[in-house]
């Protein structure tokens, strides 16, 4: 009993540990590959659903969150359904070029569009320009919420083995 007992200490005292977030943000995943495009990061997404941090590569080259409104009005928001991202999409600077990830409508799925500081801009869609697919997806959960899971389960069989020996 006493063995349980510590046992029982040191899992909680684990679990609140390993279950304080860093941030209360939700991290999702993305990527596209296109005709000369090859891309792929993470969004940091806060409970309001605005994209507050993006790290990733686009052909070896480091992606910058742009600010809300800072491409084709842009307003950096997300959704954990489909679309994900609006008609406004969200923007990210790459090596001086700016470009904007936006929801096309349902014929047109996503659309992908880079323009330089002299604002010559491609845009790739599936409205006859070049595509470039933009897959998304949630993240892997955080390790202090496994832990909490697992400490549950533990906790559960302990006391199945407890009443089964008494």
């Amino acid at each position: 009993m006493k063995n349980a007992a510590l046992l029982f200490a040191l899992v909680v005292a684990l679990t609140f540990v390993g279950a304080t977030p860093a941030s209360a943000n939700t991290v999702y995943s993305f990527d596209y590959t296109g005709t000369g495009y090859n891309g792929s990061g993470t969004l940091d997404v806060n409970a309001t659903g605005l994209i507050v941090g993006l790290t990733g590569t686009q052909n070896g080259n480091t992606m910058t969150l742009d600010a809300v409104n800072y491409f084709a009005s842009n307003d950096n928001l997300f959704s954990n359904v489909a679309p994900y991202v609006t008609q406004n999409g969200f923007s990210f600077d790459v090596s001086g070029v700016s470009y904007n990830i936006y929801y096309a409508g349902t014929a047109g799925g996503y659309a992908f569009t880079g323009c330089d500081v002299s604002q010559t801009c491609v845009t790739h869609d599936a409205y006859g320009n070049p595509s470039v697919p933009v897959n998304f997806s949630a993240s892997a959960p955080e390790p202090g919420t496994i832990l909490l899971f697992t400490s549950g389960f533990l906790l559960v069989g302990l006391n199945r083995l407890r009443r089964r020996r008494t």
